[in-house]
Order: C-alpha cells, then structure tokens, then sequence
C-alpha cells in the first residue's frame, strides 16, 4: 500500500521538477524563442502582427491575407520568400516583415542591410519587387521624385548619420510611396604612428579611421642631422594597449643611435639601449616586457638582440659575419621573424627567443626579402621584395608563416617599405614614393584596392598600426 502512495509521489514530483526546468518530452530544456511580425502596406497576417513567443524546433504557418485592391508580394526581414503561405521553424528569434502592395501601384523600394547603426563602412543597396521598376533617391532630406538621382550602384555610407529616401516608378503604374532608410556609421578610431618631416623630424600620430589622415599630432622631436638620411631605422612601434611607443633615434648627447620608449601621449622618454654604436630596428613584445632589435655592439655587422624593459636581461640572438636585421615578434611572443644575409642573399627567417630552431621561409633566387611582420593571427607574414638588387622598384607580399603561398599585393612599380598589419588582419598600411614624395598608403589584401593616407609635402614612412 505505501510503496504504490511513494510511487505516486516520486512521479508526481518527476512531473513538477520537469515543468519547473522547461524539459521537453526528451529531457532536454526546452528554449523559448520570438517570433516578430509586422505589415508593410495594407492586410493581415496570421499570426497576428506582434511578438509571439514559441518553443524550439515548433513549426509555424505564415499567412498573408491582402486587403480589397492590394496583392501579397513577398516575407523580408529574417526571410526572403514570395510562398504564401509559408512554413518555418523557430530555431532562433526572427523578424518576419509582410510586404503587401496596391493593386496597380508600384512596390515601395527595399533596402540592404536594414536601417541601423553600424560600425565599419557599409554599402547600401536599393531593389524593388516591381519587375523593370526605376528608382529614384535622395540623401538631403528632400522627397524624391524623377529628377532627383537614379539608383544604380550601391550607396557607400561612411562616417556619420544619412537618411536616405526612395521611390519607384513605372510607365503604366502609379509609383510607389516614399520609403525612407535612418544608418548610422560610428566608425572605430584607427590611428597609426609614423615618421614624418613635416614640422621637424619626428614621431606622429593620428587617427585615419577610413579617410584621408588629417590632424596629426607630433608625439616626439627627433634628431635632425641629415647624416642619419630618411630611412634611418626610426620604425616606430606599439606596444600592447597602445600606451607605449619604441621607435630608435640619435643620442644628443653620445652621438649614437640608440633605443627609446615613450608614452604615447608623448610624456615620459626613457632610453632603453646605451652602447657606443648603433641600435636601431626595434620592435616591442606583445606582452609589451620586452624589446627586440638589430646592434652593431660586438660586430661590424648588425645582429638581433632582445632585452627587457627594464634592463634586467639581454640576450643576443644571432651570431653571424653577416647582417641581420628587421627583427618582429610573433603574435604569441614565442619567435622573432627577421631578414639576413647568412646565404648571401637577403632572405626572412625566424626563431625562437634563444636564437635557436632557425627556419628559413623565403629561398627566391635573384630576390631580396626585407621589413617581415607577422600577421595579428600569427598565420600570415607580410614582407617586402626586389628582384635583382633594383632597390627602387619594390613591391608588398603576404606568405603563410611557414614560407609556403607566397602572395604578390602591390604591383605599383615604385620604392615600397615597411607593412604594418591592421589589427583586423585586412589591411596593410606601407610607405611608398609612389607619387615622388614618400607618403603612407593602406591597402585591401583581397580587393588590393589602395587608399591614399598622407599627401604631405616632403617624407612621411614608417607607418605603424594601433594594435
């Protein structure tokens, strides 16, 4: 008698344990998910316009019912389809928009990607359901009508707030309603460091986000002597968090060239290296401990060395009678990938922090590899190259990190130093004379299109990516 009331119990109390956990029939909690509908133009819907909130994996009707003198065109919003009705299944939250358009009038345009705030540049595009319909829009706030611009590529939005407004015509048809599009473009601040002559030899940054460089601000004034020529290894570079920068410079008071950290609001310089020669290519850790770059302190010949920051250890990398140079550290901070002459040829090679486990990527007859910088993901390496020691005419590559898939990027016919990757890995920004000055270009990897940066009027190299 007792154990049947304790059976009964037990499942009573199963029963409620599952209603109180949402478990399904298999045991699995169960997931609610909101079905958004709304109406565009006259009609119902079933369900009914709202937010309807539904079960994982439960399958839906849509169907659209046009008013007197209208027709059913089509779903948007999370689905594009013309079927009426039209089945889904609720695997997620979904927007469902139900385009109905007046009998004998043409459709109100569509916009792609839907009104909203976006962070990066967007391409807006405009289409409309009437076959053979043209469309006509504005973006300064006025009604558009047929003298207005004719749609027929997509709108490139930037920086900023646009509304843009559209209407549809065709011969025969009434046109369609206005239909009006709010975007906004916050664009992420994106700011390099880099060496300039604009207003003395010095330091710069600024903030390019996706347009022509414009107020620069001089972080550091360094030593003019014109001994030390244009490219004389300032190279600038980030450290992580974007608080510091390394770069190389003249002593005023020993005479030589020597590593420098300073903040990069441009407070607080401090010398890092001092030696009676020349120290110059350097590059900060990821972990921002530590600096890597090429001396001439034991050798007439440059070599890599790394240190830390705060003086504490020092370690030389390579040991060799001939030069190595362009040190840059590994995202993950375990290798340095640089350039050397040990086969009688300027290749790239890399290593681990020791110096040790050398591989060398590039074996190119008859061509020179300098400037490697690995990719923000560590798969990728970017470099410069020139054939047939024709310093002048150089061009950017990327290859994966173990040599193989070399990638020609630029092919611009002119001198092209130092890539600095975007932190998205998309971009790479480069020093170039291309237009007889040296000024800073940024360029698409998959697209290659190349943007212009600075047009100033003199040097501007060594560009450097906010990490």
């Amino acid at each position: 008698m007792y154990y049947k009331k304790y059976i009964g119990l037990f499942l009573i109390l199963l029963l409620t344990l599952f209603g109180l956990c949402g478990c399904d029939s298999n045991g699995d909690v169960s997931t609610n998910y909101n079905l958004t509908i709304a109406v565009e133009g006259n009609g119902e819907v079933s369900p009914a316009e709202g937010t309807h909130v539904f079960t994982k994996n439960t399958e839906v009707q849509l169907e659209a019912t046009p008013e007197a003198g209208w027709e059913f065109i089509r779903w948007s919003g999370g689905i594009d389809e013309t079927t009426n009705p039209f089945t889904i299944i609720m695997d997620s939250d979904i927007y469902i928009n139900a385009v109905f358009s007046e009998i004998g009038k043409v459709n109100q345009p569509n916009f792609s990607p839907s009104p909203g705030t976006y962070n990066e540049i967007i391409d807006v595009n405009i289409s409309c359901d009437t076959q053979g319909a043209t469309i006509y829009y504005t973006t300064d706030g006025t009604d558009p009508d047929q003298s207005s611009t004719e749609y027929t590529l997509p709108i490139t939005l930037s920086e900023g707030t646009t509304v843009i407004k559209a209407k549809a015509y065709k011969n025969g048809l009434e046109a369609s309603d206005i239909k009006t599009a709010d975007y906004t473009v916050t664009l992420a601040k994106q700011e390099m460091a880099f060496l300039s002559y604009r207003d003395g030899k010095g330091i710069y940054k600024v903030n390019i986000n996706d347009s022509s460089a414009t107020e620069v601000e001089k972080i550091v004034s360094l030593n003019d002597d014109p001994e030390y020529g244009m490219f004389e290894a300032i190279a600038p570079d980030w450290s992580s968090g974007n608080e510091k920068i390394v770069y190389c410079d003249e002593d005023s008071q020993e005479g030589d060239f020597e590593v420098f950290l300073i903040n990069s609001n441009g407070t607080n310089k401090e010398k890092i290296t001092n030696n009676n020669t020349r120290e110059i290519f350097a590059t900060i850790s990821p972990d921002g401990l530590q600096v890597a770059f090429e001396s001439y302190r034991h050798d007439t010949e440059g070599e890599i060395y790394r240190r830390n920051l705060d003086g504490s250890i020092i370690k030389r990398l390579t040991v060799n009678d001939v030069v190595d140079m362009f040190p840059d550290w590994s995202p993950d901070g375990s290798r340095i990938v640089f350039s050397s002459y040990r086969n009688n040829i300027l290749e790239i090679y890399h290593s681990d922090l020791n110096g040790d486990d050398v591989q060398r990527l590039t074996v190119r007859p008859d061509t020179e590899e300098i400037d490697p910088t690995w990719s923000p993901d560590g798969n990728e390496i970017a470099f410069i190259s020139y054939e047939n020691n024709n310093y002048e005419n150089k061009d950017l590559f990327i290859m994966d990190s173990n040599g193989e898939n070399i990638e020609k990027i630029t092919d611009i016919e002119s001198d092209v130093r130092t890539p600095s990757w975007s932190p998205d890995g998309k971009e790479i920004l480069f020093a170039s004379d291309l237009d007889g000055d040296y000024d800073i270009y940024k360029i698409n990897i998959e697209t290659k299109a190349r943007t212009q940066l600075t047009s100033e009027s003199g040097f501007d190299g060594y560009p450097v990516w906010l990490h």
